[in-house]
């Protein structure tokens, strides 16, 4: 069974879930308008629909998510295995620039990613809890309750950088709702997604045929303007240009020229001790990566 929220999107995707026999449910009233933070609670309304049609496991993805091929075997003994309440990780394999290109080795942001998006239900499964960024499904992501599934029996590709500037527009707009939401944090926001535009030591590895047999890769159409680009205007309508300055996104071309027509100048630059600051905290967090992964080697355990 799959269960579906559409927000009037422009890909059709609510279309092709019923195409696909499955339930489109309408962002309507409450439910509308993801950009107001409002993600915890349509997903709490799909997993409760679900469950009123008698769903046992819960697999939540995005519509920018695919599961490669191999989990159409493997999945359901996976699924079946698992205790009520406990999850199953799938690697989340960040594609970059190609939908047949992933971040892998770089010890950046994106490197051996798992995303817990599947859950058995219990009679204590909490509810959602958070603000844009939450586990993809509820309860307890603790290494005891969650199980990994093996990289050949089943990921799931991320498209979501697959085309570079829609990505770096959304997380240019994430940074201006919090901010909004926020006035008064402009460095805890950048502190916290400056590491989503590493591209330095980048190292990419090519998604095996055997992973996206029979996937349409090819026929993807190009991705249209995004909404995120249309809401970031509407927030510089409301709280004007310059009230966004602050924020390190101003090295997207297409968003400096926009500060540069609003504001008539162009953006102050960070200073050279915040530079040196993000580089050197970036470069901590790639050793830290690497530390683990040689702990791993040295117990005989598997990286992945």
């Amino acid at each position: 069974m799959v269960i579906g929220m559409d927000d009037h999107s422009s890909d059709h995707s609510g279309d092709i879930v019923r195409e696909r026999g499955g339930i489109v449910l309408e962002m309507e009233g409450e439910l509308s308008g993801f950009s107001q933070g409002k993600e915890k609670v349509i997903r709490q309304r799909l997993l409760e629909d679900a469950r009123r049609r008698g769903a046992t496991h819960f697999f939540c993805i995005d519509a920018d998510e695919v599961v490669t091929v191999p989990f159409r075997r493997y999945g359901r003994e996976l699924l079946e295995n698992l205790e009520p309440g406990h999850k199953l990780a799938l690697r989340w394999l960040t594609l970059w620039g190609s939908p047949r290109l992933f971040r892998d080795g770089d010890y950046s942001k994106f490197h051996r990613i798992y995303r817990s998006v599947i859950v058995r239900d219990a009679p204590d499964l909490p509810s959602y809890e958070g603000f844009l960024h939450m586990p993809r499904t509820p309860g307890s992501d603790e290494k005891s309750n969650v199980t990994k599934c093996p990289l050949e029996k089943g990921a799931l590709l991320h498209f979501t950088a697959a085309e570079l500037l829609p990505y770096q527009m959304k997380i240019a707009w994430y940074h201006c709702v919090e901010l909004v939401r926020r006035p008064d944090e402009a460095e805890r926001i950048n502190r916290f997604y400056f590491r989503d535009w590493d591209e330095r030591h980048i190292r990419l590895r090519s998604v095996p045929d055997a992973w996206v047999e029979g996937l349409p890769l090819d026929d993807i159409p190009p991705c249209p303007p995004s909404w995120q680009w249309e809401e970031m205007q509407r927030l510089f309508d409301e709280k004007g240009v310059e009230f966004f300055e602050p924020l390190e996104i101003w090295h997207i071309p297409r968003l400096r020229e926009e500060f540069l027509r609003r504001a008539g100048r162009e953006p102050c630059k960070k200073s050279m001790v915040t530079r040196l600051r993000r580089c050197l905290r970036r470069e901590r967090k790639r050793l830290d990566r690497w530390f683990v992964d040689m702990e791993r080697r040295a117990k005989g355990e598997e990286v992945e």
